[in-house]
This record gives structure tokens, sequence and C-alpha cells, in this order.
């Protein structure tokens, strides 16, 4: 059962998606404790953004 901090750490996580603009993020996964459903107080969002060209720091 997910409790309500994990679904919170979904709901944010799914808004950060979608702000990343299209032509820079082809993908966007959900990581960690909050995509297994086992996200507790200190718990953080891991995700990982999959682009379609390298990126620099700076970008």
């Amino acid at each position: 059962m997910a409790t309500l901090r994990n679904m919170a750490l979904r709901t944010l996580a799914q808004r950060v998606a979608d702000a990343l603009p299209a032509e820079l993020a082809q993908e966007v996964v959900l990581t960690g404790g909050v995509s297994r459903g086992m996200a507790d107080e200190v718990s953080d969002i891991e995700m990982l953004v999959v682009t379609r060209e390298p990126l620099e720091l700076e970008d």
C-alpha cells in the first residue's frame, strides 16, 4: 500500500517530468524507493532523464 509520502513524491516527480522540455528529455524514469512504493519521511526523488544528445553541465 502506497503511503501518503510516497504518493506526494510521485506527484512531485510527475510535475518535474512534465516541466522538462520535450526537445530535451526523451524519457524520464522514476527510480529508487518512490518507484517501489517504499518512500518514507527521509526519502528523496530519484529520476533518470534520458536526453536525445549528451548535455554539458551548464545545460
